[in-house]
Order: structure tokens, then sequence, then C-alpha cells
């Protein structure tokens, strides 16, 4: 009775989770548990300590539970993680209450570790689980002070160093005692033929590549030492080194020359970074010429040259100094773009171009490159005979469009076959050419009347007529116009010229950038 009585109770009180906690907190309240059996578990101390530096490598880490805890599933809990370091371990219980974790392979020098124990997983031998996640970390030895290359021979230099002697050896200064077979390995030199012998001081801590015969003379060298060098402890370098130098005198500065073509006009020479470089008028038609002063390194050029947004489109090299980028397709109307050209551009003897540069380019170019816009809309007024004269009535509809006015439109006469109402569009596109008048957002599909409110209604109005006839080169796009039939009384009626990317379009691919529409009704 007592147990069911329990269970009613504990069932009836969930709905009072935020203010009990949980059921456990919920038994005791009222009397029916021993408190202690609902006590949650915690991490008393744990070895190493918590943020402890040069730990030893054969260190156990040691965990210090407050209740006696399920062992399986305390084990599932917990999580090491170490990037690039060992972690494989084996738990090994001293007691329910003290866990150590071995590693058989030892801790890995140089590493931070982390120690995760999930509080919804560990459990205590009551299934009691942990109040919150439990982390903790510390780092081997080795780990505060990699070593680096502190000096170098030619001097660390963020530029070519030019004009070094080609039978001067190259020394390499580390701000510790290495490893010297496993930085010996990690140490090359390339760009050029180079014989040498790699010797160390005595206490390691210098590395000369002695020359064994003359290095190349005008050629571009770079002396490499990579992230495997390590130290005498085991911890690897800092960072991978890399220092370049030219075995001459280089008389002029490698250059080069962008523009756009074939539609656009030449750009002047541009400035490197920090300047931004902005040009307009570009044509969305356009690809792009890199002319350079020297032959170049093809790939390398390649790889320094990116657009934002993202251009895909086909390298093509007419020289070894001319690289052209060819867009797969046009590019967006009236867009900004920016094109990056990195320092990282070499030519054929490996001297990098030594600035970067950032290029803004608009494509507003006014022959073939600007979105479409409506110029007026005019309504006419239809007779008998079909002859269309401007409706004067003074709510005729005008551009731009009042989205708070409903037009109204004269019909003057119904006997016309072909319409009672004539609507004139005049656009505007660049370089004055026509509209597309046939495959998608041609102009004879891409304005539409509609049924808006009122009644008794009888659906869209009828169009009969449509009339576009545009000269046959681009001067002007010339006037669309559109008759309807069937306008109603007290019925307001919507028209839509469709805009967007799916909308109306020229024959150079610009569209009409949002759609536009009003509300009429007949006078």
């Amino acid at each position: 009775m007592k147990s069911l009585s329990f269970l009613l109770i504990l069932t009836f009180c969930i709905s009072c989770n935020e203010q009990l906690k949980d059921l456990a907190d919920k038994a005791y309240l009222l009397g029916l548990s021993d408190p202690s059996d609902f006590e949650r578990p915690n991490v008393l101390t744990i070895s190493p300590f918590t943020g402890s530096k040069e730990v030893p490598l054969d260190s156990t880490i040691s965990l210090l539970f407050s209740r006696p805890m399920n062992r399986n599933a305390t084990e599932l809990a917990i999580s090491i993680s170490s990037n690039g370091g060992n972690v494989t371990s084996a738990f090994n219980w001293r007691s329910d209450y003290l866990l150590d974790l071995n590693f058989k392979l030892g801790l890995t020098i140089g590493k931070r570790y982390e120690i995760k124990i999930n509080r919804s997983i560990a459990k205590d031998l009551k299934n009691n689980t942990l109040t919150k996640d439990y982390v903790s970390d510390f780092y081997t030895i080795g780990f505060v002070d990699p070593p680096e290359v502190i000096n170098a021979e030619p001097v660390i230099s963020n530029s070519l160093i030019e004009n070094w002697p080609l039978n001067q050896d190259i020394i390499l200064y580390f701000s510790q005692s290495m490893d010297e077979a496993e930085t010996s390995a990690a140490t090359t030199i390339s760009g050029g033929p180079a014989v040498f012998v790699k010797e160390w001081s005595g206490n390691s801590t210098i590395l000369r590549l002695r020359l064994q015969s003359p290095l190349q003379t005008s050629t571009s060298y770079t002396v490499r030492v990579s992230s495997s060098a390590k130290s005498r402890l085991g911890v690897p370098i800092k960072k991978e080194f890399s220092n370049s130098f030219y075995t001459g005198t280089i008389a002029t500065a490698l250059t080069f020359q962008v523009t756009p073509f074939p539609l656009s006009p030449a750009w002047p020479v541009v400035s490197p970074s920090p300047v931004l470089s902005e040009f307009i008028d570009v044509s969305k038609f356009d690809s792009f010429r890199f002319t350079f002063n020297r032959p170049m390194k093809q790939e390398t050029v390649e790889r320094a040259i990116s657009f934002s947004p993202s251009i895909s489109g086909k390298y093509r090299w007419s020289t070894g100094q001319i690289l052209e980028f060819t867009p797969n397709s046009p590019l967006n109307q009236d867009s900004r773009y920016r094109l990056n050209f990195s320092s990282t551009a070499q030519d054929s003897n490996a001297i990098p171009l030594g600035n970067s540069y950032i290029i803004d380019f608009i494509t507003n170019n006014s022959n073939d490159s600007l979105p479409i816009t409506i110029n007026s809309v005019t309504g006419y007024s239809v007779s008998a005979t079909c002859v269309p004269t401007i409706d004067s009535n003074p709510n005729a509809v005008s551009f731009p469009f009042d989205q708070n006015k409903i037009y109204s439109v004269s019909i003057t006469s119904t006997d016309c076959s072909l319409m009672d109402y004539m609507f004139e569009i005049s656009f505007n596109t660049a370089g004055g050419c026509a509209l597309k008048t046939n495959g998608d957002g041609d102009i004879f599909n891409q304005v539409s009347f509609s049924y808006f409110s009122g009644g008794p209604g009888g659906g869209s109005p009828l169009v009969y007529y449509k009339d576009y006839a545009p000269p046959a080169f681009c001067s002007t796009p010339g006037v669309y116009k559109i008759g309807i039939k069937s306008i109603f009384p007290n019925v307001q009626y919507k028209k839509t010229i469709l805009g967007g990317s799916a909308g109306l379009r020229d024959i150079n691919e610009n569209y009409l950038q949002t759609s536009e529409s009003f509300l009429f009704q007949r006078l």
C-alpha cells in the first residue's frame, strides 16, 4: 500500500518539476525515503590537478568521487581528448570511489589533455547522476615552450632577400636544443640546385647548411623547416619555417596589369593593398586579361586569383606573360564584384609578386549590363473603330505607381472587338536594346491582369490585343501595348509587370529588378 501511495504522489508531483528538480527530491521532501539515497555524486578531486603544467608522461589520471559509483555507467561517461596526443587508456577501479586511468603507451609530450564526464550518464550505485558535466585539463611536459627558428642567415624577412652570395652557407638558429636527426630530415632547400651537408653546434641549437658547391646564379631559393622537426624533448616545432632569397639582383620589380575585355574600357595601373582600386562601367560579358612584365609560374598565378562573389570560369595562357580568365556565363547585371590578387604569384624564377591587390568593379556598363526600368505607363480609351485616345481623367494611371491608390479607366466604347481599353508601357534598357519576344522572360508573357475585388465579378479582363515592335538595332526599346475587354463596373483589377530573375528580360538577359503592379477600376 505504501509503495502504491508513493507512486501516486510522485506521479502527481511531476508537474512541480521546476520547484522540486526531480523525483528523488520529491520523495525526500515527502518523507518517504532516506535523504542520503538521493544525494548526487560529484568529483572531489582529480590528479593531475586542473590546469597542471609540465605533467610527466608516465602519469596516471586519478578521479575521487564523493559517493560509490556505478562503474560501467561512469566509464561510459568519461571521455579524454588531446589534439594529436595518445588518449588510449585503461580503467582501474581501486574502490567504488576511486578510479585510475592508466596509459600503457604514456601521455604525449607537449600536449593539452581534457577530461570530460557526462552528467546524464555517470551514476552512483543509487542511480543518481552528477549535478553537472565535469571538465578538467592539464598540460604535459614541453607544452608551454615549443621550439622555433628565432634567427637565420639570410635574415628572416617578409620580402625576398636579394643578391645572396653563391658560396655563403645558410644558418638556422633554434630557440632550444633540437633532435638533430628529426630536424635535419625536416630541413630542405628548394628552387634550384644546392649541394650541402648539415652541421650542428655542440648544444644542438644552430644548424649550418654548409655548401659543397656554389649555388646557381639569378635563382630564387627557399629554405624550409617542416613541422616534423622536434626538440630534444620531442616537442614539435611551433610552426613550419620558410625563408626565401635570390642569388642575384632584381633589376625591375615583378608587376602586372589587369583589364577587362573586349567591351569595357581598360583599367589604369592598380594600387597594391591596403589601397582599394575601384572601377565602374564593366560589362557583364567581359573576360579579364592579366599581363605581367616577366614570364610567370602559371599555377601560382591561377591560385593567387579569386573573385567574390565567386566566378566560375576558364584560364588560358596566350603567352608566358599573358593570362586570360573567361567566365563560364555572363556576370550579374549592375552588381559589385571583388577581385583579390594574392602576393603569392611567382615569376618563372620563383620571385613573388611582392604585393597583394584588391580590385572592386561594378557590372553597370550602360550598353549591356543595366537592369530594365519602367519609364511610363499610359492609359488609352478606345473608340468603336479601335482608335486609342489618351485617357485624360484625373485619376488615370501614372508611373511610379501609388500602392495606396485605385486608378480609374475611362471606357468610352465597347464596340471595338479587340479592346475596350489599352495600356502603353515604355521601358528603359541598357543600350536601348529590345525586350525579349520569345523564350523565358519574353514581354508577351510578363504583363498580366487579374481580378482583385468587388462585384459582380466576371474574372480577369480578357486580353485580345498585344503589340510590340522594337527597332532592328539597339537604339530604343520601343513601347509595349496591351488591350483588354470585359471590364465590369465596381470591380477592382490588378495589373502586374513581372520582375525578378524569372520576370521580364531584354535581349541581353537583363531583367526588371522587382515586379511592379497597380489596382484599377472602371470609371
